[in-house]
């Protein structure tokens, strides 16, 4: 009998995202070019057909090369063709998602952008320190080239973290960009960071003063946002610091 070319056990509609993110990655299938403030980009005609509805615009799709004019309002790109972006894209408005994490209401918390409305029971995501793999994990709608991020982690008492950050395409292999293993921090944190493609985004809590988890109101990246106009100044100013952070004597 022949073996079922179909894999039944596998889920499609969850790895559908992950999907067209490698497929905006790799390049090899492209069959479609955009010619952009003068710079070439790849694409495929599939997915354009499905953004565009009526039938004018589908006949143009049909030419090889497509010329577009450049905006004051379109997000600047890197010479490989990814957007750099220039407002938070780990939001749900951004269409991001929480692939791993936990919540006892909203799993997608930490990028729903509410940084006011929380307590002990809501308005967070966390994970447990002491799982096997502990993490929280934020798919990206598609590859971006990131540089800084914004976290607050939860302060509604004196408690403090230690954690790092990771980033990656296939959630196979990691890059570290934040290391705050030997830090006792609180509130929000800012970290900026070499230029980076990345899909997917892993925050790893290693250590609570306060018990066996980890806690997140919200993340953000770019950092586009400041809780004060002080907190403001020094982060624009370069300093690559980071605020709420002290070294953990026991690290």
């Amino acid at each position: 009998m022949a073996s079922n070319a179909c894999d039944s056990d596998i889920v499609h509609t969850e790895k559908l995202l992950q999907d067209f993110s490698a497929l905006y990655l790799d390049k090899e299938f492209s069959d479609i070019n955009f010619v952009v403030g003068g710079k070439t980009f790849t694409g495929h005609r599939a997915v354009l057909a499905k953004r565009f509805s009526d039938k004018k615009q589908n006949h143009v799709i049909a030419h090889e090369n497509i010329k577009c004019t450049l905006e004051t309002s379109v997000e600047r790109f890197t010479k490989e063709g990814f957007i750099w972006p220039s407002e938070n894209v780990a939001s749900l408005k951004r269409f991001a998602r929480v692939v791993k994490g936990l919540s006892r209401t909203n799993v997608n918390a930490i990028i729903d952008g509410n940084t006011t409305d929380y307590n002990g029971t809501n308005g967070f995501t966390y994970h447990d320190i002491v799982d096997k793999a502990p993490s929280i994990v934020i798919q990206l709608c598609q590859p971006f080239c990131l540089s800084s991020m914004r976290m607050l982690l939860w302060d509604q008492d004196a408690r403090v973290y230690s954690y790092y950050v990771e980033v990656s395409n296939d959630q196979k292999h990691w890059t570290k960009i934040c290391d705050r293993s030997g830090l006792d921090c609180r509130s929000w944190q800012y970290a900026s960071f070499n230029p980076i493609i990345a899909t997917f985004i892993k925050v790893v809590g290693i250590r609570s003063s306060a018990n066996a988890k980890f806690h997140v109101v919200h993340l953000e990246t770019p950092a586009l946002t400041f809780s004060s106009e002080e907190e403001r100044r020094i982060l624009l100013a370069g300093e690559f610091t980071f605020m709420n952070a002290v070294p953990n004597s026991n690290y």
